[in-house]
Protein backbone atom coordinates (compact mmCIF):
# COMPACT_ATOMS: atom_id res chain seq x y z
CA UNK A 1 0.00 0.00 0.00
CA UNK A 2 1.51 3.27 -0.98
CA UNK A 3 0.43 6.42 1.07
CA UNK A 4 0.42 8.48 -2.60
CA UNK A 5 -0.90 6.82 -5.87
CA UNK A 6 -0.43 8.05 -9.72
CA UNK A 7 -2.82 9.58 -11.48
CA UNK A 8 -4.92 7.76 -14.24
CA UNK A 9 -3.72 9.12 -17.97
CA UNK A 10 -6.65 11.41 -19.23
CA UNK A 11 -6.71 11.80 -23.21
CA UNK A 12 -8.80 12.96 -25.58
CA UNK A 13 -7.74 12.54 -29.49
CA UNK A 14 -9.25 15.27 -31.79
CA UNK A 15 -9.19 15.88 -34.88
CA UNK A 16 -9.06 19.47 -37.17
CA UNK A 17 -10.55 17.59 -39.86
CA UNK A 18 -13.40 15.55 -37.62
CA UNK A 19 -17.17 15.42 -39.19
CA UNK A 20 -19.96 16.81 -37.49
CA UNK A 21 -21.28 13.69 -36.67
CA UNK A 22 -18.78 12.59 -34.65
CA UNK A 23 -18.66 15.64 -32.29
CA UNK A 24 -21.68 14.03 -29.94
CA UNK A 25 -19.28 11.57 -29.53
CA UNK A 26 -16.05 14.50 -29.17
CA UNK A 27 -18.13 15.96 -26.53
CA UNK A 28 -19.20 12.65 -24.72
CA UNK A 29 -15.59 12.07 -24.46
CA UNK A 30 -14.84 15.72 -23.07
CA UNK A 31 -17.34 15.49 -19.98
CA UNK A 32 -16.44 11.99 -19.27
CA UNK A 33 -12.43 13.38 -19.12
CA UNK A 34 -13.74 15.97 -17.29
CA UNK A 35 -15.74 14.35 -14.61
CA UNK A 36 -12.60 11.94 -14.52
CA UNK A 37 -10.55 14.80 -13.46
CA UNK A 38 -13.38 16.32 -11.43
CA UNK A 39 -13.03 12.67 -9.11
CA UNK A 40 -9.12 12.84 -9.07
CA UNK A 41 -8.58 16.79 -8.43
CA UNK A 42 -11.10 16.08 -4.85
CA UNK A 43 -9.69 12.54 -4.12
CA UNK A 44 -9.19 12.57 -0.08
CA UNK A 45 -5.70 13.67 0.46
CA UNK A 46 -3.79 13.45 4.47
CA UNK A 47 -1.72 16.13 5.49
CA UNK A 48 1.51 15.34 6.44
CA UNK A 49 2.81 15.39 9.70
CA UNK A 50 5.66 14.32 11.81
CA UNK A 51 5.62 11.86 15.00
CA UNK A 52 5.66 14.96 17.69
CA UNK A 53 2.64 16.60 15.80
CA UNK A 54 0.13 13.46 15.69
CA UNK A 55 -2.99 14.44 18.11
CA UNK A 56 -3.05 11.83 21.34
CA UNK A 57 -6.81 12.90 21.55
CA UNK A 58 -7.94 11.49 17.98
CA UNK A 59 -11.00 9.18 17.24
CA UNK A 60 -10.43 5.44 16.99
CA UNK A 61 -9.99 5.01 13.38
CA UNK A 62 -8.08 8.22 12.63
CA UNK A 63 -6.03 8.07 9.40
CA UNK A 64 -2.61 10.13 9.60
CA UNK A 65 0.38 10.29 6.79
CA UNK A 66 3.83 10.44 9.34
CA UNK A 67 6.79 11.59 7.17
CA UNK A 68 9.34 10.93 9.41
CA UNK A 69 9.37 7.82 11.10
CA UNK A 70 11.46 5.21 12.37
CA UNK A 71 9.26 2.36 11.59
CA UNK A 72 7.78 0.30 9.19
CA UNK A 73 5.62 -1.75 11.10
CA UNK A 74 3.75 -1.28 14.77
CA UNK A 75 3.61 1.44 16.61
CA UNK A 76 4.58 4.69 14.83
CA UNK A 77 7.70 6.33 15.79
CA UNK A 78 9.86 9.52 14.82
CA UNK A 79 12.79 11.04 14.25
CA UNK A 80 13.24 8.96 11.09
CA UNK A 81 12.97 9.77 7.63
CA UNK A 82 10.36 7.07 6.39
CA UNK A 83 6.82 8.02 5.07
CA UNK A 84 3.96 6.20 6.75
CA UNK A 85 0.50 5.86 6.83
CA UNK A 86 -1.00 5.04 10.45
CA UNK A 87 -4.22 4.41 11.91
CA UNK A 88 -4.83 5.20 15.89
CA UNK A 89 -6.56 2.03 17.23
CA UNK A 90 -7.71 4.13 20.43
CA UNK A 91 -4.46 3.82 22.23
CA UNK A 92 -1.39 4.11 19.43
CA UNK A 93 -1.00 5.49 16.19
CA UNK A 94 -0.36 2.14 14.31
CA UNK A 95 1.92 2.19 10.69
CA UNK A 96 -0.58 0.31 8.29
CA UNK A 97 1.40 1.42 4.83
CA UNK A 98 4.35 2.64 3.47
Amino acid sequence: MSANSQAAAITISVARNESQGNWWAWLQSMATAINQLGVWCNRPQLAQLTAATLPTDAVAGTLAFVTDSTVTTGTVAGGGSTPVLCWFNGTDWVVIGI
